[in-house]
């Protein structure tokens, strides 16, 4: 329906992609996610059935970033790794327009997911508006890691 209107010219291209987003990750928010403000200063916190690390020291390049989720030794986990783009867009509120936990800054984080039309690139997410990019995979950006609760 909603894609109807927005051939149509109805609804605008924004109103479009906000509400796919919001219909994407629909589950999401009716599971009711355990990652509420009680815990979002709690490290390592859990959300999504994910474990989030701290944020890492300082930015780095993709390649950095992959080898440091690989030698994360944290909280008596040594199985960290990257999260997908898409885990990083889930810990993203866009109803309310914050991130579900804390990310301090809430700024560029790397995800695993690398583009698929030139392996150059990789997707980040900015968590201070939860917008998604792609790009070379030298830029430096902050990294969180994740792991299976």
């Amino acid at each position: 329906m909603y894609e109807e209107f927005w051939k149509e010219g109805r609804m605008s291209a924004t109103d479009f992609a906000k509400d796919f987003l919001q219909k994407a990750l629909k589950d999401t928010y009716q599971q009711g996610v355990a990652c509420g403000m009680e815990e979002k200063n709690k490290v390592p916190v859990t959300c999504n059935n994910l474990m989030w690390s701290e944020v890492a020291p300082q930015q780095m390049g993709w390649k950095e970033a992959m080898k440091y989720a690989e030698d994360l030794e944290e909280g008596g986990y040594s199985d960290w790794r990257l999260p997908t783009v898409s885990e990083l867009q889930q810990v993203f509120d866009y109803e309310k327009g914050e991130t579900k936990i804390e990310f301090d800054p809430a700024n560029y984080f790397w995800s695993s997911t690398e583009y698929y039309n030139d392996q150059s690139y990789a997707w980040s997410v900015y968590l201070h508006y939860g917008y998604t990019y792609y790009t070379t995979k030298v830029t430096a950006f902050y990294v969180r890691c994740v792991r299976r609760e």
